[in-house]
Formats: structure tokens, C-alpha cells, sequence
């Protein structure tokens, strides 16, 4: 039988366009991004499960004591093949304040995007088809600094369309260490090593060794993940 979603809009995509559009043109420091994006995210589950009696977005149960470790220690060992290039090609360039950057990184963006993609699949749907699975990467993708600052202003260089490529690439990465909890991705018996945590620890590693060790490809310097400033 056709899941039965009611008043799924494009509300919650026009806002965060709108807030988007003016993070860009004024600056806003990051974590104050951050705090308005959680803000809006939690109004746009709010509406939709309001809609939706019994449909539940952010299951907060993944976030628990007792289910974090299995995956905070399924996103390290996954992780520690995708950041070994960066350590063995790029260049060493630790910042001075690399500690208060993990902190940031931890608290305010990883943490946000996560929360970002579950609303974001969780809440968009067209009928009986959950289009936010399809649209969760590109809009990830849109998201970066490297291709939404160019795009909202015109601009449409090489390297942006690298960017867009690489951060949608993530985005699917992602939503697979996720889901990996609920759909039948991995056995059954692995899948409390997914979930919402997986997800937030995974791009905290990616995002630190990134940043730590800065590493080009052909045209485009790989950037860390991070939507909130550019």
C-alpha cells in the first residue's frame, strides 16, 4: 500500500533558500549559521510530523550512550581509508588552533548537517515517493561554499562543477552510513554500527584530516565539507 504522506511542500526548501541566499550575501559567522540552520530544521520536522501523526523524523534514540560507541567505532574504521590519501599526498599544514576547529567542527557542523540530511530525506515527499532521497545530495552539493557562492552570484567556473561532483559524491556516502541502520544495505547483525551518529563522526574525521592535509585534484583543491561559510 502507498505511503500515505500528507501535505509535504516545497515550505521547508523556500526557507532554506531564503536563508541560504542571505547567509551568503551578508557573511554570517559560522556557528551562528549553524544555530539558525538547527532552528529552522527543527521547525520544518515540527510541521511535518504535525501533518504526519506517527511519522517520527529524527529518531533520537541513535543519539543514546548505549547505541553512540558501536558507531562512533564503525565511522573510524570506515573512515580510515578515505582520509589515508590525504595523510600519505597532501601536504602537512595543521593550524595553530586545530583543537578549536575540532570543536566546531564536532559541535556545530557535523552535527547540523547530519540533523540537515535526515530532515531533509525524511521530510520531503511527493505522494507516495520520497524525493528527498534523491534530492539530499545535490542540495548538499548546492550547499558548499565552492558552488553556492558562485552559482547564486552567475557564476558557473570549472571548478565549481568539480566541487558540486565531489560534495554530492559525500552526500551519498552519507546517507549510506545512515540508512545502513534501517534498510537492508548491510546485514542485519551490522547494522547497529549505522545510524545518525555514524554520520556525524564519519565527515568530522574527513572534514579535520581535510583540513589538516590539504590535497588537489586535477583542477579543484578537495575542501573540507562544510556548508556554513565561505
Amino acid at each position: 500500500m502507498p505511503r500515505k504522506i500528507r501535505n509535504s511542500t516545497t515550505f521547508g526548501l523556500a526557507v532554506q533558500l531564503m536563508f541560504m541566499v542571505t547567509a551568503t550575501r551578508l557573511q554570517l559567522p559560522q556557528e551562528l549559521f549553524y544555530i539558525i540552520l538547527i532552528a529552522l530544521l527543527a521547525l520544518q520536522a515540527l510541521f511535518f510530523e504535525r501533518d504526519n501523526p506517527g511519522e517520527r523524523v529524527i529518531d533520537t534514540q541513535q543519539y543514546s550512550f548505549t547505541e553512540a560507541p558501536a558507531q562512533v567505532f564503525a565511522a573510524i574504521l570506515i573512515t580510515i581509508p578515505i582520509v589515508a590519501p590525504f595523510v600519505i599526498l597532501g601536504r602537512r599544514a595543521i593550524p595553530a588552533d586545530f583543537l578549536n576547529e575540532a570543536f566546531t567542527q564536532g559541535i556545530f557542523v557535523t552535527f547540523s548537517e547530519t540533523v540537515y540530511m535526515i530532515v531533509t530525506v525524511r521530510t520531503l515527499w511527493y505522494q507516495d515517493r520520497n524525493v528527498g532521497l534523491v534530492l539530499w545530495p545535490p542540495i548538499f552539493a548546492f550547499l558548499h561554499p565552492a558552488v553556492r557562492d558562485n552559482w547564486i552570484r552567475g557564476l558557473f567556473p570549472m571548478e565549481s562543477f568539480l566541487a558540486f561532483v565531489y560534495a554530492a559524491a559525500f552526500g551519498v556516502f552519507f546517507w549510506i552510513l545512515w540508512e545502513g541502520r534501517t534498510r537492508r544495505i548491510f546485514a542485519k547483525r551490522y547494522r547497529r554500527y549505522f545510524g545518525a551518529v555514524t554520520t556525524w563522526t564519519s565527515p568530522l574525521m574527513i572534514t579535520l584530516f581535510v583540513i589538516a592535509f590539504p590535497l588537489s585534484v586535477w583542477l579543484l583543491d578537495l575542501f573540507p565539507l562544510v556548508i556554513g561559510h565561505g
